[in-house]
């Protein structure tokens, strides 16, 4: 199923706007381009693992190098990025990044350094345009994760930073609000529990601070939104999967 859900009207539902021929895969990430190039469907447990959703139309694209599930992905200077994830034969969280070249649909390896630590169910954050952030995610011999990476768009580089999570976090958001400052919001940390909590992560200082709670505990995975009038749309499911997800508003104004 395809639906699509309108942020500006307070009654708004999920409205189906379509149906996809053949089953989607599981665990697979959007990553929306623009108006022209639309939405990119990536990854998850089939080998053919990359879409194109334009115009209510989905067509099939050159897939990944590697097979891979629960990676996080982000549209980082003109390409995609596929970060990490969970290699479902071999049953591995894996530590290398794919870029897709969207003009010539091709992915690449070995464009960027390996993670330092593989992890998948993470959650990549672009904080300006050379530098993105890995926060969290999922090791099998290390558990749920609260380490966090830097990766540097200039010379390609990866770096697993000092700072840490104040919680181990995986399937969770987060939305840069300012120059310095990073809001990470909900999840699931370590037992398989879902969190309400949100913090604040200062950059110039490198510390964080607990703000009010979410309206409810649960997984982030969609975009988070946040419109002209500072109010934050979250969208969640629960360990078993919501269909469709649950919107809740958080205020930005209130943090």
């Amino acid at each position: 199923m395809i639906a699509k859900f309108y942020i500006e009207n307070d009654d708004s539902k999920w409205k189906l706007i379509g149906k996809y021929k053949s089953e989607f895969s599981s665990h697979f990430q959007i990553v929306y381009i623009d108006d022209d190039n639309g939405h990119f469907l990536i990854g998850g447990t089939d080998s053919n693992n990359t879409f194109q959703y334009r115009d209510g139309q989905i067509c099939k694209k050159n897939s990944l190098n590697i097979d891979r599930s629960f990676m996080t992905c982000v549209l980082f200077n003109g390409n995609i990025l596929a970060i990490g994830g969970y290699e479902y034969n071999e049953k591995n969280q894996i530590p290398s990044i794919e870029v897709y070249d969207l003009e010539n649909d091709k992915w690449s390896l070995n464009v960027y350094e390996d993670l330092r630590v593989a992890r998948s169910q993470a959650n990549a954050l672009v904080f300006n345009s050379s530098t993105l952030f890995i926060f969290g995610g999922y090791n099998k011999g290390l558990g749920t994760l609260s380490s966090i990476e830097k990766i540097n768009y200039n010379n390609k580089t990866t770096e697993l930073l000092d700072l840490k999570l104040p919680i181990p976090l995986r399937r969770f958001g987060t939305l840069k609000i300012s120059n310095s400052k990073i809001l990470i919001f909900g999840g699931i940390t370590r037992l398989c529990k879902e969190t309400d909590n949100v913090h604040c992560l200062d950059l110039e200082t490198n510390l964080f601070n607990k703000c009010i709670s979410l309206p409810r505990a649960g997984i982030i995975e969609h975009e988070v939104i946040l419109d002209e009038i500072g109010q934050i749309h979250l969208f969640f499911e629960n360990n078993y999967g919501t269909s469709p997800p649950v919107r809740a508003i958080y205020n930005f104004l209130d943090i």
